[in-house]
């Protein structure tokens, strides 16, 4: 798979996540801490699937 499909996933998360304000007035408080969560996880697994790949990492 690479690291391309899972970057591009989380991409596309982060863009539904934004662009899912505009539907709202006064956007719920859940959907802001959930959303938020949700595109965190999103680009840390896609930041740890990275790093994985590396020669010489530290970790």
């Amino acid at each position: 798979m690479g690291t391309r499909t899972p970057a591009l996933i989380a991409l596309v998360i982060t863009m539904a996540y934004g662009i899912g304000f505009a539907f709202f007035d006064s956007p719920p408080r859940a959907y802001a801490v959930g959303g938020a969560l949700l595109v965190a996880a999103a680009r840390v697994a896609v930041g740890m699937i990275t790093s994985r790949g590396r020669s010489g990492s530290p970790m």
